[in-house]
């Protein structure tokens, strides 16, 4: 809010102004020189066609306008206060390492569940050796890579088909880890690797999108060595729910859902290929609380999807959460 001033200027200065004025509706003008021992603050105008008047806008004073005086403190205080109601959000016990990162940060670009909760809760099944090469199949906006190369000290190849490499090369270097993570496109059924060129494979949130297929997971151990280990995190359901859903689940149920499978089925669908020995078939504890925590943190920032928030809490564990497979090759 601003009150209008009228100023005294030369000729010269009107003139210019006005021609100024029938160029563009509206010219600003950050400061004016000192005038009769004054220093004008504030944005002089002039109005376009048919509106010729000149004036100076002088801010408001805090005895003016109480509630706008300080915007920036206000707005500074309003950003302080949702960056520590996003940190205790994000912040849980059993996950510590995920607790060191700037929660804006793991924020910025949400795809399914909260990435760094979920490779820890893979981490307590799967063990990595520093120095292994490992795959982060489908990583998305590489916050997964990340974590893996600076906490467990691996070399990862972030691949992903939908997001642009340059964009996670950048988050990658900023996070000082551009030797040891790479980013690439690469779809997950026209792999550009060699053959048992990697030690692991690791997929957060996104194996359901491609590996039900029945011959995909033979397709994905010829990039692994041999013992090579496996393991995914995604969404997915405690058991089969049978022919008839309930209501929350089956007004939102569309093809979207149909991989959505429970640990016993990605069991029978992995040991019937002959190839690989089942180390962990299981819903990650507490997964679906997980899930709908990251789900209100995302709100906070108004990156929150409420269709799933809802399903959640009517769900309430009894079907929905988060699946953890891991094998190693034969």
């Amino acid at each position: 809010m601003a009150r209008p001033v009228y100023a005294h200027v030369s000729l010269v200065g009107v003139v210019v102004m006005l021609v100024l004025a029938g160029l563009g509706t509206l010219t600003y003008f950050p400061r004016l020189p000192s005038f009769m021992g004054l220093t004008w603050q504030g944005k002089l105008r002039c109005g376009g066609v048919g509106r010729p008047a000149i004036f100076w806008e002088m801010p408001v004073t805090p005895e003016q306008d109480p509630e706008n005086a300080f915007p920036r403190e206000r707005d500074l205080e309003i950003a302080v206060s949702r960056e520590s109601d996003l940190r205790k959000a994000l912040t849980r016990e059993h996950y510590p390492r995920s607790s060191g990162y700037d929660p804006a940060w793991i924020v910025d670009v949400p795809m399914g569940p909260h990435p760094l909760w979920c490779v820890e809760s893979l981490m307590e099944v799967m063990t990595l050796e520093p120095g292994m090469r490992i795959l982060d199949l489908g990583c998305g906006a590489a916050v997964s890579s990340i974590f893996l190369a600076r906490e467990y000290g691996v070399e990862v190849w972030a691949a992903d088909l939908w997001t642009d490499p340059t964009d996670n090369w950048e988050r990658i270097r900023t996070w000082d880890v551009a030797d040891r993570v790479h980013a690439i496109r690469a779809e997950a059924r026209e792999l550009p690797f060699a053959r048992g060129f990697f030690d692991a494979v690791v997929s957060i949130g996104a194996y359901h999108y491609f590996g039900t297929e029945a011959r995909y997971l033979a397709y994905l151990l010829e990039f692994l060595k041999p013992h090579g280990s496996v393991g995914f995190v995604t969404t997915g359901l405690d058991h089969d729910p049978g022919p008839t859903l309930p209501p929350y689940l089956a007004e939102r149920w569309t093809p979207d859902f149909f991989t959505w499978q429970s640990p016993d089925w990605w069991r029978n669908h992995w040991q019937r290929t002959g190839l690989v020995d089942i180390d962990r078939a299981d819903m990650v504890p507490g997964g679906w609380d997980d899930w709908l925590q990251w789900l209100r943190a995302c709100d906070l920032v108004d990156r929150g999807y409420a269709p799933d928030a809802n399903m959640l809490e009517a769900d309430q564990g009894e079907l929905l959460g988060l699946v953890r497979m891991l094998a190693h090759r034969r």
